[in-house]
């Protein structure tokens, strides 16, 4: 039996134990106490490999047979302990996330005693949830907040918050809310499950029996919720919406009306300060009056006030009263407060103007300037110079990291001028320029986050100039290229959207595809089908039959991840066909592996071994060396898995012969065969 020899080898095979082992509850038990005890883990590691031999993956399968046991357990308590080495210090988890308390905030003593009253009480042990509902504008997120920071103490476990966004019409998904805050919680990417029962269940159980609260700002609806409240009795939800949730179960309702007078004057009075308050109160009152005594009013006229600390009371008052100029400077409802905005928008110079409205279309949290610089057909440069000019007139705000953001209401007013203020042609030629914007940046990071020959020459000019290892540079790339696909996942999403809605039939093709290897990692079926499906109609409408093909064997694969079978079956059969009506070899090879490996996976071995043959034959036909040795590959799985080992031993064998020896899938094969 050969030995475990290099150490590339030696990482390879540890990264194959760790994933062995998280397939298994005593496993994952045995990992976790490797991290903490590496030499007392020892015993029970090597009796936990014998037991599970037959399970275990081909490779190490081989390595146990041949007496390497001891050699495996080494290798893992080594790297565990370069892993640890290795790592950055772990940062402590965000437990504490709630946003900043209101500084200026003041009335609403009645609410805020019913909600302290509520979520401090003693009584049944369930968990007590507070949803706040009213009017836009109202105070909803100012009053829960403030009433969190009040219950920080009650509540010293964690206090978890999250914007849902039902306020932006893009409600975020609970299952991917349930994912930021599982990291909060402190538990790892590779831990999280991929289901949202998965995860919430999980949730659950890391809250049980710590005393936390969460916040849900700005919910949708019931079904968007309820994946998010914890299950231990010792955590409380406070929930705001702008419709009742009164189909939420065990929820205690609170409807937030307008301010009192008397608090309305003492908001006023704080925004402008107590001496103009003073001298001019029946100017104070008509304006608190004219505003609706609604919260969000009266900061935009006390803001206009302050902002204008020679205007007196009732000359402003004055003005609100002209009802035919009221509601552009103050609206109520949804668009109510448009005129605040408007004021900043018409001090704006035309390119500034035209930047913002075309900023409206930003479906993301944020955007970087590039983006913004695609939407206007400028240089990045000349971007980023408006987009400071508009953070200056307070109606976008920096997001840190060169990112910039707008609120809901700015972003809802900019949608408004977009659809009044820009020729539909414009709106068009917008949307195209950022879609192929966003699928160039796309392609090149697609193309760092999966090893290929490219990344690992960039990695090596790079380590070289730096004198760092290869493999430290070409892991920094890739998490490079998927903290890129993260922070713009929403907007390449609505970039398919912008590409298909103007008619860029190969655009949409070719997002869609570009963000297959970043969808497969995250685990992020829903958007991997969707861009597919539109992907699909997209190459329908466009008679692109190789990227109609091409994408059906892109939803072939999605299926299979999540292990529906007959729908993978049913888009790979379509894909043969078509890649077969195209003469299309290749496609067509790679289609049959793909078939065999479901049949594979069913456990059809003669439907498999056929795929993989026929696979076989066009790949060596091609001269296609590497399609031959991973389909040699396949087939000594298969025959493997049928209990014939020499046979699988022969035809790794002959893998070896056609594989690159630097490729991955050659040294893969060498562990299979004991020869690493």
């Amino acid at each position: 039996m050969a030995s475990i020899g290099s150490p590339p080898e030696q990482l390879f095979i540890w990264q194959s134990l760790q994933s062995w082992l998280e397939q298994d509850e005593e496993g994952r038990a045995l990992l976790a106490r490797l991290r903490t005890d590496p030499q007392g883990a020892a015993p029970g590691l090597a009796r936990w490999l014998q037991a599970h031999r037959d399970q275990a993956p081909p490779h190490l399968t081989t390595l146990i047979s041949g007496g390497q046991v001891e050699h495996l357990v080494n290798i893992a308590q080594a790297g565990i302990v370069q892993m640890l080495l290795a790592a950055p210090p772990a940062p402590p988890p965000a437990l504490h996330s709630l946003p900043p308390d209101i500084s200026d905030f003041v009335g609403r003593r009645t609410y805020l005693e019913e909600i302290l009253g509520l979520l401090t009480a003693e009584g049944p042990p369930a968990v007590v949830i507070l949803a706040i509902a009213g009017m836009p504008g109202v105070g909803k997120s100012a009053l829960a907040i403030h009433a969190a920071h009040h219950l920080r103490d009650r509540f010293p476990d964690a206090q978890l918050y999250a914007d849902l966004r039902a306020a932006e019409g893009r409600p975020l998904n609970p299952s991917d809310v349930l994912a930021g805050f599982l990291r909060a919680l402190g538990v790892d990417d590779q831990h999280i499950p991929k289901d949202l029962a998965g995860r919430s269940a999980l949730y659950r159980s890391s809250l049980d029996g710590k005393r936390a609260l969460i916040l849900l700002d700005n919910a949708c609806d019931e079904a968007q919720v309820r994946p998010l409240l914890p299950g231990s009795p010792t955590c409380a939800v406070l929930i705001t919406s702008r419709r009742p949730l009164a189909a939420l179960e065990g929820a205690h309702l609170q409807r937030l009306d307008v301010m009192s007078e008397s608090e309305a004057l003492e908001l006023l009075e704080r925004l402008v300060g107590t001496p103009r308050v003073q001298a001019e109160p029946d100017a104070a009152r008509r304006i608190v009056a004219l505003c609706g005594r609604l919260p969000l009013a009266l900061r935009i006229a006390g803001g206009t006030l302050r902002g204008k600390p020679h205007w007196p009371l009732a000359e402003y008052a004055g003005a609100l009263a002209d009802e035919r100029k009221r509601l552009e400077r103050l609206k109520l409802g949804d668009l109510e407060v448009r005129a605040s905005f408007a004021l900043s928008y018409r001090d704006l110079s035309p390119e500034d103007a035209r930047l913002f409205r075309l900023l409206g279309l930003v479906a993301g949290p944020d955007f970087a300037p590039g983006l913004a610089a695609a939407f206007l057909d400028a240089t990045p440069e000349a971007a980023w110079e408006g987009i400071e000019r508009l953070v200056d007139a307070q109606l976008v705000e920096p997001a840190g990291e060169g990112r910039y953001r707008l609120h809901d209401l700015p972003r809802l007013f900019a949608r408004e001028r977009l659809e009044k203020e820009e020729p539909p042609e414009a709106q068009e030629a917008a949307c195209r320029r950022a879609a192929r914007h966003l699928n160039e940046l796309a392609g090149v990071w697609n193309a760092c986050l999966t090893p290929s020959e490219a990344r690992r020459t960039v990695a090596q000019e790079v380590a070289k100039e730096r004198g760092r290892e290869v493999e430290e540079v070409e892991k920094a790339i890739m998490l490079d290229a998927l903290a890129f696909f993260d922070r713009e996942r929403e907007n390449l999403l609505a970039a398919v959207e912008w590409a298909f809605g103007v008619g860029e039939w190969s655009l949409v093709v070719s997002l869609a595809g570009n963000l297959v290897p970043f969808f497969n990692l995250r685990a992020l079926w829903a958007d991997w089908e969707a861009t597919c499906k539109r992907a699909l109609e997209a190459a329908r409408r466009g008679g692109d039959q190789h990227g109609e093909a091409t994408t059906l064997m892109n939803l072939g694969s999605v299926y299979s991840r999540q292990g529906r079978w007959e729908e993978a079956l049913e888009q790979y059969e379509q894909a043969l066909e078509t890649f077969r009506a195209l003469g299309d070899r290749h496609g067509e090879a790679q289609t049959l592996t793909n078939l065999g490996s479901v049949y594979l996976q069913q456990g059809r071995w003669e439907e498999a071994l056929e795929q993989y043959e026929q696979a076989l034959e066009i790949f060596r036909a091609l001269g296609d060396r590497h399609g031959e040795g991973q389909t040699l590959m396949n087939l000594g799985i298969l025959h493997k898995r049928l209990g014939q080992e020499e046979k699988a031993r022969a035809l790794w064998r002959e893998a070896l012969g056609k594989l690159h020896p630097d490729s991955p899938e050659y040294r893969r094969v060498r562990e299979w065969l004991g020869e690493g």
